[in-house]
């Protein structure tokens, strides 16, 4: 089949929401005016429409990323824009009609190859656009945005000094973080930093293909939005020619109270390696030891005789034995058991499965829980709830189908848990569009 024209930079999503695909890419001599076009596939991959344009204003190159809001199936489109030197976005809806019109990221005048990398985090509900500067020595920036586009917080400085002429992004909801990738010029390497939801990184940097000569080419990096983890790939430069290279990477908390997230690099095909936190021993109670009386000997008496003018034998008095103390036994202490505190909030995930009627709600598993209670509805403040589904016994689980829905329609989803000694606060509030058809 034929997607488009348009061949440069091109990027590729899968909207949840809709279930079709979404080709976002550059037109640059391929026929018809130059620019960003996007092109809609189905599920069976049948192109969908005519490619059509975002942008053709002059000066558009290159293109940068396209995110997909997963819990909207709204896009947002990215470019360089060399005759305002910035770089610029625009919102469309699921069905490719624009919601606003092109506005202002950053600034800063991008890189050369790829204009952005983008990342949607559906728990903080904001979108995370990163790129390199296009003056030496590249720094690479960050900038967040809200679902409608609007700027949160100034531009944030990554890395200072990347090297790089484009940058690639993904989140990971699982842990909450996100993996940025770019391809060092300096070095022949490829770089990842993991970053926090908000932008700000998390421990160094780490050359995923160390020992390896790493071409400048883009590569690219997806999450496992099941188990956590990323896959990052690159392009070695070999003696047999350039070859593509993967490479698992995953996360790993650490067991401080603030855990620091370290990115940990398992060969592909070999599956991450899971951390396992080290549990912290509970102190056993030893009681105080009682001292043991050891008793002191009564000496023997010694009798003396008394003379007698009889002859008689003078009689040998016999002493009283002295009589042994047994010492007391000391008493075991018997440790107070410890009650099992009220569970905190559980975290609410990513519903999964979304169809015309139903859909799977996710959340973490809490320590200590025995089970969970349900609440949707169709408005965010929980004012009301959907029949059946209002403080929902689910068990102990950790996903539960919700039924009996309106097609199109946005709904909301929080959790809490419970065990003997109480419930938990709520979640974080998850929300959901039921697909049209």
């Amino acid at each position: 089949m034929q997607v488009s024209n348009a061949g440069f930079e091109q990027s590729l999503v899968f909207n949840s929401i809709t279930g079709e695909f979404f080709h976002h890419a550059r037109n640059f001599g391929g026929g018809g005016d130059y620019g960003i076009y996007y092109r809609r596939i189905d599920s069976n991959g049948i192109p969908l429409g005519s490619p059509t344009a975002i942008t053709t204003a002059f000066g558009v190159a290159p293109a940068g990323e396209v995110g997909v809001n997963s819990t909207t199936g709204d896009y947002l489109s990215t470019w360089r824009d060399q005759t305002a030197r910035d770089l610029k976005g625009e919102l469309l809806h699921s069905n490719g009609v624009p919601l606003t019109p092109p506005f202002v990221i950053s600034d800063v005048f991008p890189g050369s190859q790829v204009a952005s990398g983008v990342a949607y985090n559906p728990i903080a509900d904001q979108y995370l656009v990163v790129f390199p500067g296009f003056a030496s020595p590249k720094p690479l920036f960050g900038q967040l945005l809200d679902a409608s586009g609007n700027r949160i917080g100034p531009l944030l400085t990554l890395v200072a000094q990347s090297g790089a002429d484009s940058a690639a992004l993904a989140f990971d909801p699982v842990n909450e973080v996100y993996l940025v990738r770019w391809s060092d010029s300096n070095s022949n390497t490829v770089q990842v930093q993991l970053l926090s939801p908000d932008g700000l990184p998390l421990g160094q940097a780490l050359d995923v293909f160390v020992g390896t000569l790493q071409s400048t080419a883009p590569g690219s990096v997806v999450t496992n939005t099941n188990g956590g983890g990323f896959l990052v790939t690159g392009v070695e430069v070999t003696d047999l020619g350039d070859q593509v290279v993967g490479r698992l990477v995953g996360v790993i908390s650490g067991c401080s109270s603030t855990p620091t997230p370290t990115a940990t690099f398992t060969p592909t095909p070999t599956p991450t390696a899971t951390h396992t936190p080290s549990p912290t021993p509970t102190a056993t109670h030893s009681p105080t030891a009682t001292p043991t009386v050891t008793p002191t000997a009564t000496p023997t008496a010694t009798a003396t005789p008394t003379p007698t003018p009889m002859p008689t034998a003078t009689p040998t008095v016999t002493p009283t034995p002295t009589p042994t103390v047994t010492p007391t036994a000391t008493p075991t202490a018997t440790p107070t058991p410890i009650p099992t505190p009220t569970p905190t909030a559980p975290r609410a995930l990513q519903e999964t499965n979304v169809t015309t009627s139903s859909f799977i709600a996710n959340w973490r598993s809490v320590s200590g829980a025995t089970g969970y209670r349900l609440d949707v509805s169709t408005n965010k403040s929980f004012s009301s709830y959907v029949p059946g589904y209002q403080n929902l016994d689910v068990g102990n689980t950790t996903s539960y189908n919700v039924t009996g829905l309106s097609p199109n329609t946005t709904y909301y989803y929080r959790l809490r848990a419970y065990n003997g000694n109480g419930t938990s606060p709520n979640s974080n509030v998850i929300r959901v569009k039921t697909r049209r058809r």
